[in-house]
């Protein structure tokens, strides 16, 4: 057993002066955390920057979210969201990295919830003894294109390079 004495200031504080104890191999195990924790790079598969724009019935379509589902078994999704302008960057990986080489079904979705109250409002329907009502969910987009498999979009990621994606939808 390891003791390591605790400093003046330390022992002032709530542990009334005890020592602090590392048993059974603690401070390799610690040790071992640590290294493992954390440090150095996730070893990724290389990516392509993936960026493009979204538009609905010609207009910028802003806060929908953007999916690169892969054809391949073994591949990754990607993810965007789309800013006002309806621009977006895709995520595998880390922000902005893009998408693994391959070839995508793209799904798009936009979804707005209609009467959703405030957390203080709904305490004081609770503090009432009334219900909450539900908010409705009110899908912005055909319900089509939240299907990879129905929203007839695609995506060929190459190896190098660049994608740049125009997602019109009508």
């Amino acid at each position: 057993m390891t003791t390591i004495p605790m400093s003046d200031a330390a022992r002032s504080g709530a542990n009334n002066g005890r020592n602090w104890t590392i048993r059974n191999g603690g401070l390799a195990w610690l040790t071992a955390a640590v290294v493992l924790c954390g440090c150095g790079k996730a070893d990724y598969p290389p990516t392509t920057p993936v960026s493009g724009t979204l538009t609905y019935k010609g207009a910028a379509v802003g806060g929908a979210t953007v999916t690169l589902v892969p054809d391949a078994s073994t591949g990754k999704a990607a993810t965007a969201l789309t800013d006002a302008e309806g621009h977006f960057t895709t995520k595998t990986f880390q922000d902005d990295d893009g998408a693994v080489a391959g070839k995508y079904s793209v799904t798009v979705s936009k979804t707005t919830m209609e009467g959703a109250l405030s957390t203080a409002e709904q305490q004081t329907l609770l503090d009432q003894g009334k219900q909450v009502p539900q908010p409705k969910v009110k899908e912005e987009l055909p319900v089509k294109y939240k299907e990879a498999k129905k929203s007839g979009l695609t995506a060929d990621v190459p190896q190098e390079g660049e994608a740049t994606l125009k997602l019109d939808l009508t």
